[in-house]
């Protein structure tokens, strides 16, 4: 090919072939270039000099994947030529009868340029005024304004894995200031449709105005889980179409005219929803709530008569939608109860029991088990509920039970095992109810808990009673044991939360039981208990039926240890009766004699899941001292032993007896584990003969097997071993006899990761444990200004770090980045972040060359990884941002590492601190903050030569940067208002010209309610305010940006109020 054009245009007109061979060509191609491009002037080049559509199209495509995936590499004025061309090519699409794939991608990247670049140009927020032009067209061009309106939306809302870290922050000053506008401008087209028939080439106009009405909605909702719908500025005349009762008639006669087309049935039914759920504050009166919502009731009663308009599938998902929201919103509920509640409850009863025995999709099945969970809660005004609500939990429970994907599931999973020794328990099954399904449960059962708990529990024993006496399985019994544990939870989100395996210490408690409910928890409790005990004396088991066993076992301890009601004994009682136990802690050494017996059998799954119950039990523990205590085994939220068991299950792990850890796969389980019988080690104190080199002995002896081996696997279960002795340490004597032992082995340790310094994935696993070493918990290291410990661990860490950063080594090329290169290095990153700041005096380790060159080399590896993946990685990445806080907060150290980067280094230094101060994460927000205020407090209000001229050097970076803090601070975000005053105040001065210039826009983006107040708000910043670069007057200059702060503090305050 002669050029690039060349090449370009002929893999253009590949792509479009008929031949397939030359289209798989072309996407190859297509694909390595966005890859490979870091600069977009060659492609803006093409679509400037494009003469067909088919070059605009690819070039518009590969534009759009560039700025979703490499979007820092476009400036302003790449972004002002393509947004301004492609808006021509829209606004003459009608002419031109360009195709509707060609449209979609036109509008796509001009909303794509929009929303990144809101802030940045006056002209990307004037995309609404476009579409206002647009509407005032015929049907044509009112369809393309109205796609643009409903593109914005979605590129403006939250999620894409491609946003950058301030879209939350557009998205959310879209939401106050365009979106009520927004509403206002695309609902004028409305008035197409005043009369009474609808004209054909109108309706797909009208589908779009109620596409665009739900996904407004969409966008504003606050809470799902609360369904409450808040609107921005609700007193704003812009609503005013929603508070009048007249809008539901619209929408019932456009309903009744329109019952064939099923996009405008299922948008109707959506806006109703969303009606229903609508903030109390949108209606100061609230007769007018009552009457729009009594209209939007009785048309839904009306339709679950006669279903008239409810013609597939996807509309009966949105009818039982807003039954749903009905249920519950207690104001309709009321009007349903005045208007025919009987005929209300018998119709959804019997849709209930259709949906049901029809096995629709899950989904749709879940909405209608959500509407009856919400009459649960409203039954408890209603008691005449009580039955029938019991009636649909046992059709869903038989629903449950007799799923055909997980019988059919279990059927195959039995005709491809092998039953060992006729042993019925060594059958498999896979697939049960999901935890969604499942939480349900626990608020429907409560209505008639004790009828339902009988029934299910009837359905249990007659499962096991076959599995015990006839050896016949069922795939049902792991189905009923899941419904249990349901039915021992208050409601569905604490189900949830103590069902989340991820969530190591869930808070949500049990209230609102009763006595009675206690004790059917115990009585439900007590079979479990007893059938894993009879489950565990076999040789071989079903691992899917010991999982499920032990996730029970799970859940009760953290609903019912982790429990701060009294009434909680009743259950502990009754279990200790149904047991013949002589104390409440037997019920824990049964427990525990369960899990160690299921954790040494062969299956790394039933492993994890028996420490989890351990980390579990050691997270909740405290000791039990009979003559001061409670005296339950849980009282108020402790667990608690007597100090016989605990010595008990030391005395098994010094002796080897646990060394069935070792035996599995190293994991985050295995550190839990270690971590609880460090804590019950430390609870006894010393009311014990064991010593901590008692305690230390097997993991000495891990060591020792990972020297003479150098395995992989032995050595990620040390760390695994050390991690978890050091999370059980809270105090600084404990910190003390494990950081002595550290000492005497920190050579042999260094040795160990040195080994496997060369693979930065294994480097992830001695990290996590250098990482927690050095971190403060629970003020475990005392630091005194004399004391070494803090430079021992320094010097420890450097030693580890520096042998990991010489192999370390940036590639073109990742199978997986993540795992490969930014985890290790982030986690790297963190390490030296936690033992700087451990350190008394460090200007006095900053004399040293080989501590400077540790920061040099680690400050130069962060700045080579693009801001922007930072950013998308920010949570794993939050140590960069501590590190820079503590290398800007020492002077001598700051001028001697950012002081001494390469220009392009600083330009991505200062770009990683923008997208910081943008960052949704408000710990790496602030953290941000404090380094700008570091480094332009000690190169403007301390200036000297070389850091003025460090300064001015990047002057595109810190122009932006100005421009983003103008943004915080007039958008009303209202936080760290003080830490922004000052490089605010010395950008301004610096880029004085700049600061003029961008000031119209910025104001023009809040809107009209706000504009005039930002205006004002400006002026009485620098009223009266002096300010100079000459060194005499630098304490005039503190004195003004002191001045500066309060004033800022005051109009901040004021612009977020007026959100």
């Amino acid at each position: 090919m002669a050029n690039f054009g060349d090449e370009f245009r002929e893999n253009t007109r590949k792509f479009f072939s008929k031949d397939v061979t030359e289209q798989l060509q072309a996407q190859k191609y297509f694909l390595f270039l966005i890859k490979d491009l870091n600069v977009p002037d060659v492609i803006v080049d093409i679509l400037q000099k494009a003469t067909d559509l088919e070059i605009c199209y690819m070039a518009s495509s590969i534009l759009t994947e560039l700025l979703m995936k490499k979007w820092s590499i476009f400036t302003v004025n790449h972004k002002i030529f393509i947004y301004t061309f492609t808006i021509k090519i829209i606004a003459n699409s009608s002419q031109s009868h360009i195709q509707k794939s060609y449209l979609d991608c036109f509008i796509r990247l001009v909303c794509k340029l929009s929303i990144q670049s809101w802030n940045e140009d006056v002209e990307f927020s004037k995309l609404p005024q476009y579409c206002a032009e647009f509407l005032q067209q015929g049907p044509e061009i009112v369809v393309i304004g109205l796609k643009i309106i409903k593109q914005l939306i979605e590129e403006m809302q939250t999620g894409s894995k491609y946003s950058s870290i301030h879209h939350e922050r557009t998205s959310k000053q879209f939401k106050q200031f365009t979106i009520p506008s927004l509403f206002k401008l695309f609902l004028s087209c409305l008035e197409k449709f005043s009369s009474i028939n609808i004209a054909s080439e109108l309706i797909p106009v009208l589908e779009l105005v109620l596409e665009i009405m739900t996904k407004i909605f969409d966008f504003c909702k606050e809470n799902d889980d609360k369904f409450e719908l808040i609107l921005p500025w609700p007193d704003s005349d812009c609503w005013q179409i929603l508070k009048t009762p007249e809008i539901i008639d619209f929408f019932n006669r456009t309903f009744a005219q329109n019952t064939s087309n099923s996009n405008i049935v299922q948008k109707i039914l959506k806006i109703y929803g969303h009606l229903v759920t609508v903030n109390a504050s949108f209606f100061p009166d609230l007769q007018i709530k009552s009457l729009i919502l009594k209209k939007i009731v009785s048309f839904i009663i009306e339709l679950l008569s006669n279903r008239h308009g409810i013609n597939c599938e996807n509309d009966l998902h949105e009818f039982v939608w807003i039954l749903s929201r009905i249920g519950g919103s207690e104001l309709a509920m009321d009007i349903v109860f005045q208007i025919d509640p009987q005929g209300f409850i018998e119709k959804s009863y019997n849709l209930t029991k259709e949906i049901l025995q029809n096995r629709v999709s899950e989904n749709l099945i879940y909405n209608i088990m959500t509407f009856w969970e919400f009459l649960s809660v409203t039954s408890i005004k209603k008691p005449e509920l009580y039955q029938i609500i019991e009636e649909v939990t046992k059709i869903y429970i038989q629903y449950l039970l007799n799923n055909d994907d997980v019988l059919s599931n279990t059927r195959e999973n039995q005709l491809g095992c092998h039953i060992e020794n006729n042993d019925p328990y060594s059958i498999s099954c896979s697939s049960t109810p999901d935890k969604e399904s499942l939480a349900l449960l626990a608020s429907l059962s409560k209505v008639q808990h004790q009828n339902l708990s009988e029934w299910v529990l009837q359905f249990f024993e007659s499962l096991v009673n076959s599995l015990v006496t006839n050896n016949t399985y069922s795939p049902q019994l792991i189905i009923i044991i899941n419904i249990l544990g349901a039915f021992i939870a208050d409601n569905k989100s604490q189900f949830i939360a103590n069902a989340d395996k991820h969530n190591k210490n869930p808070k949500v408690s049990i209230k609102t039981l009763n006595t009675d409910n206690y004790l059917i928890s115990g009585k439900i409790a007590s079979h479990i208990f007893i059938f894993l005990k009879h489950l565990l004396q076999y040789p071989t088991l079903n691992t899917p039926l010991l999982q499920c066993l032990l996730n029970f076992i799970k859940l009760f301890i953290r609903l019912y240890i982790n429990c701060d009601n009294p009434l909680v004994s009743s259950t502990f009682q009754y279990l200790r009766t149904q047991l013949s136990l002589e104390a409440d802690d037997h019920i824990l050494l049964i427990i525990l004699s369960s899990i160690f017996t299921a954790a040494s059998r062969q299956n790394a799954n039933v492993f994890q899941l028996s420490m989890e119950i351990f980390a579990d039990i050691g997270n909740f523990t405290r000791l039990l001292k009979p003559s001061i205590d409670h005296d339950s085994v849980c009282y108020c939220g402790i667990l608690r032993f007597n100090e016989q068991s605990i010595l008990e299950i030391l005395g098994n792990w010094c002796s080897g007896e646990l060394t069935f850890i070792n035996q599995h796969l190293p994991s985050k389980s295995r550190a839990e584990c270690i971590k609880s019988i460090f804590k019950l080690y430390f609870l006894v104190g010393n009311n014990t003969n064991l010593t901590f080199l008692h305690m230390i002995q097997p993991i000495d002896n891990m060591l020792k097997l990972t020297k003479q081996s150098y395995a992989l696997e032995k050595a990620t279960g040390l760390c695994y071993d050390l991690l978890g002795m050091l999370q059980s340490i809270a105090n600084s004597d404990h910190y003390s006899l494990f950081f002595n032992w550290l000492c005497n082995i920190s050579e042999d340790l260094i040795n160990v990761f040195g080994h496997f310094s060369a693979s930065p994935r294994t480097c992830v696993f001695y990290f996590n444990f250098l990482k927690e070493l050095c971190f403060n918990r629970t003020e475990r290291l005392t630091y005194l200004e004399n004391s070494s410990i803090g430079t021992s661990l320094f010097r420890f860490c450097q030693r580890i770090l520096d042998t990991f950063f010489n192999a370390f080594v940036v590639k073109d090329c990742y199978e997986n980045v993540y795992e490969e290169l930014y985890k290790p290095l982030a986690m790297a990153v963190n390490v030296l972040a936690n033992a700087s700041f451990g350190v008394k005096n460090f200007q006095l380790l900053i004399g040293n060359k080989d501590v400077i060159n540790t920061f040099n080399v680690v400050i130069k590896c962060i700045v080579a990884i693009p801001a922007e993946e930072i950013s998308a990685c920010v949570k794993i990445f939050k140590g960069v941002f501590e590190l820079f806080k503590f290398v800007t907060g020492q002077q001598k150290l700051m001028k001697e590492t950012i002081y001494k980067l390469g220009q392009g280094e600083v330009g991505k230094f200062f770009d990683l601190m923008i997208e910081g101060c943008q960052s949704s994460e408000q710990f790496v927000c602030q953290l941000s903050y404090f380094i700008l205020k570091d480094v332009v407090t000690d190169m403007i209000f301390k200036a000297s030569d070389e850091s003025r001229n460090f300064l001015l050097a990047n002057d595109n970076s810190l122009k932006r940067l100005l421009r983003v803090l103008l943004v915080l601070v007039f958008n009303g975000e209202g936080q760290n208002i003080s830490l922004i005053a000052y490089p605010l105040l010395g950008l301004i001065n610096i880029f004085k010209q700049f600061y003029i210039e961008i000031i119209p826009s910025i104001c023009q983006v809040q809107g009209p309610e706000r504009s005039n107040l930002v205006k004002s708000s400006i002026e009485s910043l620098f009223t009266n305010l002096q300010f100079s670069w000459s060194d005499e007057h630098f304490h005039r200059n503190m004195k003004s940006a002191q001045e500066f702060e309060k004033r800022l503090n005051i109009v901040a305050k004021s612009l977020k109020l007026s959100i």
